[in-house]
């Protein structure tokens, strides 16, 4: 590729894994694979690399040291209780950090899921690359559990995402997008992020001939997924991105686009985490001429009528999703109230009949934990659904007029 005919050119190497950093005790060789990525990282030539789940700071410390030499500036964002698991490490230097933590995050009572205590949200690192700005975003959306999928906590945290993305990039030159978004490319939460923020996924690269089938999670080449997971999907699931946005005077060709440790870790047999690792060659260069018209202009009329069409859909089917539960947050507190008004007759009930009082204690946490419920926890669940779909008709309005 000669490279000679793009003026002020940059090549920007990038890699996003999601490394399923949990204490020891619940991530499976976390110190053996921890030591083979640092090992990893060290050897090879990455501009930017993004990590999510890497919960205990630690890790990030080891991970820091072990390539200080190829990626000597980083930092690592700490939030809620156990920290947001997001971590980043540039070649160049980090000029402004920012974290906006997401509005809805999981439940509290929901102890062996976590994401309350993780705090998750969106991770910003501004940098510069010579004479340009780059602002390398990192996320992690929460999961699809087999209890409970968070749906309309997934869609809003992506709505929050995305308008992050689109309030912060629109005077920076270049900006990535990394991170596990826990939807599939044509899930609404994937949808609502490229379509907002107008990023483009780089998978679309020159090298794959617009090849879609590089599954993340439970492949069949992962040493950690399991035989349900694979039997499921045999390709795997991709729910890990990187996505890409070039300012107008900036072009950007994404040259490669792979999954770069396949390959287990060497002698042992095993792979880096239970997702695959995501990585992108990004060729960013100079208009040769400031007055060419941008992709967005040309065919202007068709091209805008089918991304409005698009984003309004898309917003309709976020808005349906916030709309519904809402409406089943409401019966929720209804019901709560409800117990909650029986279990207080009976515990005045038992005073008068004298029931055990180890029946009565039990019934009264009972009680607290329904009323905790009902006025703390579905209204401040309600109250973010309820300001999601205010922002989500704003935006309709605006696209209409």
């Amino acid at each position: 590729m000669n490279n000679l005919r793009y003026p002020h050119f940059h090549n920007i190497s990038v890699l996003s894994l999601n490394f399923w950093g949990l204490p020891s005790f619940l991530a499976t060789d976390k110190e053996l694979r921890l030591d083979a990525l640092g090992d990893y990282l060290g050897e090879r030539n990455y501009d930017v690399v993004c990590i999510q789940e890497m919960w205990c700071e630690s890790d990030f410390i080891t991970l820091e040291a072990a390539c200080r030499h190829k990626l000597p500036f980083s930092h690592y964002f700490s939030s809620g209780v156990l920290g947001s698991g997001l971590c980043i490490l540039s070649r160049w230097p980090i000029l402004n950090t920012y974290f906006m933590q997401f509005s809805l995050n999981g439940y509290i009572h929901m102890i062996h899921h976590g994401d309350w205590f993780g705090g998750k949200g969106i991770a910003l690192a501004q940098a510069r690359i010579k004479n340009m700005i780059v602002n390398i975003y990192n996320t992690h959306l929460i999961a699809d559990y087999t209890d409970y999928d968070y749906l309309a906590h997934r869609v809003i945290q992506a709505l929050d995402a995305a308008q992050f993305l689109d309030f912060t990039s629109k005077n920076v030159d270049f900006s990535i997008l990394c991170g596990d978004l826990n939807s599939s490319p044509s899930n609404v939460c994937t949808r609502l992020i490229k379509r907002l923020s107008r990023f483009e996924d780089a998978i679309h690269a020159e090298n794959n001939h617009g090849f879609e089938a590089f599954g993340t999670n439970a492949t069949f080449v992962n040493s950690y997924s399991s035989q349900e997971d694979i039997d499921l999907v045999s390709f795997g699931t991709r729910i890990d991105y990187i996505l890409y946005k070039c300012r107008n005077n900036y072009r950007t060709r994404v040259t490669e686009y792979d999954l770069p440790l396949l390959a287990r870790i060497p002698f042992v047999n095993k792979s880096y985490s239970d997702h695959e690792a995501v990585g992108a060659n990004f060729l960013v260069y100079l208009r040769e001429d400031a007055d060419e018209i941008s992709i967005y202009d040309e065919d202007n009329e068709i091209i805008a009528a089918r991304l409005t069409s698009a984003i309004v859909r898309t917003l309709k089917e976020a808005y349906d999703i916030c709309k519904y539960e809402k409406r089943n947050l409401k019966y929720l507190t209804t019901l709560a109230l409800q117990l909650s008004f029986f279990l207080f007759l009976f515990i005045l009930l038992s005073f008068m009949f004298s029931y055990p009082l180890a029946i009565s204690y039990i019934i009264l946490l009972f009680l607290v934990y329904l009323l905790y419920l009902a006025f703390i926890l579905y209204y401040i669940e309600i109250n973010a659904i309820t300001n999601a779909i205010r922002r989500i008709v704003v935006l309709a309005n605006n696209i209409y007029n």
